[in-house]
């Protein structure tokens, strides 16, 4: 027997340092974190400013030399050349994409790009390497077309450029009366339109142009111009006003439209449908250019460009603070295509993973856009759902097969309930005071918030408050071992069998604490420059500690591990910066910092289909790799080996028996 043992101890002792030697090289899953929203990572700022497509592929440009490209208009790949010129327009024709902007650059297949450049506008500075590799400054174009197999780039000046293959480009003579800046061109009936800041050019090939001063643009300046249905169709205005002109030849010009409420910016024509859109998500549709209906979807991002292909329209823009992708099959019902605002919290229940929060800001033509719900069944592509108010979203909870969500309501409601996370109620508003957050636990929806707003529900439409008198804010809850517990300003906590009786309990500090949860059989509780308390009951609390150096704001159990979120701010010389960080623990007392930090600030963290999905500022998700259901069971000697004679019999894989050790190794 004891030889036996001693046998076992050194063949245990050569898997230790076998282990040992090779662990470094197999990480945690939770080292590796995905972003899944906002994409492409575009930087936020890059407003994109013009579609294009060809090629069976959409391409999308903007500012800081932007360009997206896509098969479908849904996902979109970063097929930015390198360059910090800003693109203002893109266009297809011979078998070539050509964007234009600050410089010129051309493309076979949306993917591959070529900086071109046309000599008459490109000053050469000493020491750029000589006219052969002389670049242009700010060639100051704003929109292109290809008609009769050439392409005509229109741009401030007035600025006009031809070119037979995007590549060799040669300037032509604009008329002496006009002096303005060309902002979009078309081609139809023969004629090629140039519209800008209260002018129009017409010409038969490109090369001659004529200066039409149409009297009815004293006060507009058209920033788009389609053609279809024998007629050309341009939009713009002036100021907050907004304008829709029509032509059949491009010299005599009708207005069409009045009463504008915002400048429009861009037009085309599909599906039977003409559709202009500009400023804070307004459009109008029609379908001869001549009667318009006004049109909005939910978005503060100025709609800049649109095209319609491959049996949809896809629609770009942004805000100066985003960038923005829509996409509609009819003109009428949008989809967005990279989600903004912050995400204020996630809940994972049937099948799905829900997540909440507040929209792009706010406009004075739209007002307040406030609300933002997604879903996803494998955290991987995201779907906004409407939610029927405007107000902000602040938490989320499943239980009794129900999704309910809670936010400022205001006088609009207390809380918005789903079956499945599709389609949202609105209960009836029994409070104005915000609420935080929410939990499911003994047959009822318990949510809490400002001023010590405590409300209980059976359903999440019936709300009943409860009978806790404090006036402290409480900004989590959570449910376990029949017990309800809260947390909040000033090291508060409180507890409760049934979320209407409450007791205060001594937490021990008076540290602001931000979030809590239930697992392993035990509160665990976040907050404040590194705060950890735990308890097994919510009456005794133990202060332990995170081995951080910021504040924690987040806390979620799964897959028998916690995960925290963290938030850190440092000084470096002359500035000051800041991110956020993750934590693990398989107890709630010991952590372990991850591989994984994000300059976006994570407001939620949940866990479902063997995944963790963190979610905050900015539209951000953040998705971890797989968990297995080994993880986390390796706290021990006695694990490991039970891991690996389970290996050696062939019951499970090597990154099962990895994973193990990982696990075993953090508790070393």
């Amino acid at each position: 027997m004891y030889r036996k043992l001693a046998g076992w101890l050194v063949i245990s002792a050569g898997i230790f340092a076998f282990l040992l030697v090779v662990s470094p090289v197999f990480a945690d899953p939770l080292d590796n974190w995905y972003l899944r929203n906002p994409l492409p990572q575009v930087t936020p700022e890059n407003t994109l400013n013009s579609v294009a497509y060809g090629n069976n592929t959409f391409v999308a440009v903007g500012k800081g030399g932007t360009i997206l490209s896509s098969a479908d208009g849904i996902t979109w790949t970063d097929r930015s050349p390198g360059t910090s010129y800003d693109f203002k327009a893109v266009t297809f024709g011979n078998n070539t994409f050509v964007a234009v902007g600050a410089t010129i650059f051309t493309s076979p297949d949306g993917i591959t790009w070529t900086e071109r450049f046309a000599p008459a506008f490109s000053p050469v500075s000493e020491g750029s390497g000589g006219p052969d590799r002389a670049t242009p400054i700010n060639l100051g174009l704003r929109g292109i077309t290809c008609g009769r197999n050439i392409f005509v780039a229109v741009g401030c000046g007035p600025k006009i450029l031809t070119s037979p293959n995007g590549i060799t480009w040669t300037a032509r003579t604009t008329p002496p009366t006009s002096i303005c800046c060309l902002e979009s061109i078309t081609y139809g009936n023969n004629t090629f339109v140039a519209v800008g800041d209260l002018c129009v050019l017409t010409s038969p090939d490109g090369i001659t142009w004529i200066d039409r001063d149409p009297k009815i643009l004293t006060d507009y300046s058209l920033h788009g111009i389609t053609y279809a249905n024998n007629r050309f169709v341009a939009v713009g205005g002036y100021g907050s006003e907004g304008a829709i002109l029509t032509s059949p030849d491009g010299i005599t010009w009708t207005q069409r439209l009045v009463e504008i409420p915002t400048v429009l910016y861009c037009i085309t024509y599909g599906n039977n449908t003409f559709i202009a859109a500009g400023e804070v998500g307004v459009l109008f549709t029609s379908s001869d250019g001549i009667t318009w209906t006004d049109l909005y979807i939910e978005s503060i991002a100025n709609l800049y460009g649109i095209t319609y292909a491959n049996n949809k329209f896809v629609m770009v823009g942004g805000n100066g603070s985003f960038a923005a992708i829509f996409i509609s099959p009819d003109g009428t019902t949008w989809t967005r295509r990279i989600f903004y605002g912050d995400l204020n919290d996630i809940v994972y229940g049937n099948n799905i993973f829900v997540a909440v929060g507040q929209g792009e800001g706010s406009s004075e033509v739209t007002g307040t856009i406030g609300s933002l719900i997604l879903t996803s069944s494998d955290g991987i592509t995201w779907t906004e759902r409407s939610s029927g108010t405007v107000y902000p979203l602040y938490a989320i909870a499943y239980g009794n097969n129900t999704f309910v969500a809670v936010g400022d309501g205001y006088y609009d409601f207390t809380s918005l309930t789903s079956p499945d996370g599709v389609t949202w109620t609105k209960s009836n508003s029994v409070t104005t005071t915000k609420l935080n957050d929410i939990i499911f636990g003994n047959n009822r929806f318990v949510a809490i918030g400002d001023s010590g707003t405590i409300y209980t529900s059976p359903n999440g439409m019936t709300w009943t408050k409860s009978t806790f008198a404090g006036t402290i804010n409480l900004r989590a809850i959570a449910f376990g071992n029949n017990v309800f517990a809260s947390i909040g300003e000033g090291g508060i906590i409180l507890t409760s069998p049934d979320g209407n009786t409450w007791t205060k309990r001594n937490s021990g500090t008076a540290t602001e604490l931000y979030d809590i949860t239930f697992g392993n059989n035990k509160f665990v509780v976040v907050g404040e420059n590194d705060v950890v308390l735990t308890s097994s009951e919510g009456i005794a609390w133990t202060k332990g500690s995170s081995l951080t150096y910021g504040d924690l704001k987040n806390v979620s159990f799964g897959n028998k591990i916690f995960v925290a979120s963290g938030y850190y701010t440092y000084t470096h010389l002359d500035y000051t910066d800041s991110y956020d960080y993750i934590l693990t623990s398989p107890d709630g007392i010991n952590w372990t910092e991850m591989y994984m930090r994000t300059y976006d600030h994570l407001a939620g963290i949940a866990y479902g289909n063997n995944t963790f999905i963190a979610v905050g500022s900015g539209g951000s998700i953040y998705q971890s790799d797989p968990m297995t259901n080994q993880q986390s069971q390796c706290s021990g000697w006695s694990d490991l080996m039970e891991k690996y004679d389970a290996y050696v019999k062939g019951q499970i894989d090597w990154v099962d028996l990895m994973s193990c050790y990982d696990a075993y190794a953090q508790n070393m």
